[in-house]
């Protein structure tokens, strides 16, 4: 029983040190998770999902959060004015779902701020037809309290150069 019990410690040791998930990792899922939350589903009210994009954006997105989308000509700075943007898809979509490929991510050596680069599709309903939206999308994410957070969102069309200063380029 106590060879077993070393073997079984170490194993516990070796996963806690090694076998959890990678900086690239966390920030894949968090930038998942960010997207999920940002589709619409047709039975979910106005108030509610305002409610719940206030909830799930803390644990996603900084305070003061900045975001620029071409469309979005009038959208306040910070987490509560992407909130309150976000909570009207419902107005425009009968439902939608936000998916996230082909990331670039690149963090830097003390592993307090990354950027990403990825393709965002927009798959939804509007008008009862079905519409498809491609766009490249620059994340700008800082670890706040052990998590990552988003702090900036540039989204532009899948051929359009980014601006360089929209996500600039870590150390």
């Amino acid at each position: 029983m106590g060879i077993a019990g070393i073997i079984t410690g170490l194993g516990l040791v070796g996963y806690a040190l090694f076998g959890g998930p990678s900086e690239e990792e966390l920030i894949r899922e968090q930038l998942h998770r960010f997207a999920h939350v940002l589709g619409v589903d047709p039975s979910e009210n106005a108030v509610f999902r305002l409610g719940r994009l206030n909830k799930e954006f803390k644990t996603l997105l900084t305070d003061n959060v900045h975001v620029r989308v071409r469309e979005l000509t009038s959208l306040e700075r910070g987490r509560k004015g992407l909130a309150a943007v976000a909570a009207r898809a419902g107005v425009y979509f009968t439902g939608a779902e936000i998916s996230l490929s082909d990331f670039e991510i690149q963090i830097d050596a003390k592993e307090t701020s990354a950027t990403v680069k990825c393709l965002a599709r927009l798959t939804a309903e509007q008008g009862g037809q079905p519409r498809r939206d491609d766009r490249r999308v620059d994340f700008k994410l800082a670890k706040v309290d052990g998590d990552w957070l988003i702090d900036s969102i540039f989204v532009s069309d899948v051929n359009e150069e980014q601006e360089a200063e929209a996500v600039p380029a870590l150390p």
